[in-house]
């Protein structure tokens, strides 16, 4: 079984599962303030650093934003900072498990590529 299949049946909680994917994504430890794609951007030794992206929707002048991107099995991460952090999972079937302010813990949503929606947590 894949990661993401793993995580998909683990539950439907979009706030757990973001955190849960930090936490396997980035060397954090919360309880010393360490916090994935806050504090620290260090990626655990298993996952696969890919080449960054450029996201031309942000940025000043069409210059875009930087966005750094990894893998860990069949999960691809990706985050850039523009004002606020921007932290994704993008999944196999096409959902993108996103937290458009990454400094929190909470306000994780689950959009599909298919078809275009969000669905933000409590």
């Amino acid at each position: 079984m894949t990661l993401s299949q793993s995580i998909l049946y683990l539950t439907k909680d979009p706030n757990l599962v973001g955190e849960i994917l930090r936490d396997r994504f980035f060397k954090q430890n919360r309880e010393l303030g360490i916090f994935g794609c806050y504090t620290t951007f260090n990626l655990r030794d298993d996952v696969v650093k890919l080449e960054d992206e450029v996201n031309l929707e942000y940025g000043y002048e069409n210059e875009g934003v930087k966005v750094t991107c990894a893998k860990l099995d069949d999960i691809v991460m990706k985050y850039f900072w523009c004002g606020d952090g921007t932290l994704t999972f993008h999944f196999p079937n096409g959902e993108i498990l996103e937290n458009d302010d990454c400094k929190k813990d909470h306000g994780w949503m689950i959009r599909s590529i298919f078809l275009n929606k969000k669905e933000k947590s409590k």
